[in-house]
């Protein structure tokens, strides 16, 4: 049950991190060169949320790898040194 739930986390910080990506390259671009302060304050938001969802999904992504690496680290030691889980 538990790795399901780890793979549908690291599908989920996939799909954000692709969705951080596309609002910090598509949405933001590049800023202008001279903007109006209506083009700033859009600019400024859509680099805000690009980044935001950026790096929950970095953030998502980094968990899932170093739970996946505990496990395979735990299942590799009979004497159960690592113990930070019980059952993976």
């Amino acid at each position: 049950m538990k790795k399901k739930i780890v793979q549908v986390m690291a599908v989920l910080g996939g799909i954000l991190v692709i969705a951080g990506l596309y609002f910090t390259m598509v949405k933001a671009g590049l800023p202008y060169q001279d903007p109006t302060p209506e083009m700033v304050a859009q600019y400024e938001r859509d680099m805000g949320i690009g980044m935001v969802l950026l790096l929950a999904g970095l953030g998502i992504g980094i968990f899932c790898f170093v739970y996946t690496v505990i496990c395979f680290l735990r299942k590799k030691t009979k004497s159960g040194a690592i113990n930070f889980f019980k059952k993976c």
